[in-house]
């Protein structure tokens, strides 16, 4: 059986498992060679698969590296349900962070993270493509909870000061050289937000 309850079929299994393969070939390369020196054709040869097979998995080798967007709008939303209404900007921060959390427990997100602080320039484009993709999807699930269209002002601001947040969090952890706990990263950043916008933290040299 799946999460969702549907009966999981012999072809899933399959698919489930090449996926993995061609997952863990990836992120083995990436760390042993780099990601620039890696080529999709030796993520293929290291997984024992066709180079076709890899791009019914994988659009691209920089897709490797970036959460499905699907998999991240399941564990925001499922933290959004937890933050009683009405909804405001501290309980979708809270919901970051929660989310965070859930993210971190996912097998290959810290080597992800490594590798994609380790080719920051490389990954530049990419990673801005995930992060509008991620936007619009946490868009659409704060316009399902409140009834505001998603291009609302107020919930397009809420995603992208949400996700910048993480994206400092990022910053924060790969200057640590990946030190601690990602997740933590996100709450320091999340909890340093909330001070500067409720004017708590004021910008003085001794705050």
């Amino acid at each position: 059986m799946t999460t969702s309850g549907t009966v999981e079929t012999r072809r899933d299994r399959k698919r489930r498992s090449t996926h993995e393969a061609l997952l863990e070939a990836a992120l083995d390369l990436f760390e042993e060679r780099g990601f620039a020196a890696t080529t999709i054709e030796d993520i293929t040869e290291r997984a024992d698969v066709a180079r076709r097979t890899f791009f019914r998995h994988f659009p691209s080798k920089e897709a490797v590296l970036f959460p499905d967007p699907g998999e991240y709008e399941q564990r925001f939303t499922a933290a959004l349900d937890e933050q009683p209404d009405p909804l405001t900007m501290s309980r979708v921060l809270d919901a970051f962070v929660a989310a965070a959390h859930r993210q971190a427990e996912e097998p290959h997100h810290r080597r992800r993270a490594a590798i994609v602080t380790a080719s920051e320039l490389r990954l530049a484009g990419t990673a801005w493509q995930a992060f509008a993709t991620a936007r619009d999807t946490v868009a659409a699930t704060l316009a399902d909870r409140t009834g505001l269209p998603a291009d609302d002002r107020r919930i397009q601001m809420a995603a992208s000061i949400g996700l910048f947040a993480i994206s400092q969090a990022y910053v924060a952890w790969a200057e640590s050289d990946g030190s601690g706990d990602l997740a933590s990263h996100v709450e320091d950043a999340v909890s340093t937000l909330k001070a500067l916008i409720s004017d708590q933290l004021p910008l003085t040299p001794d705050s």
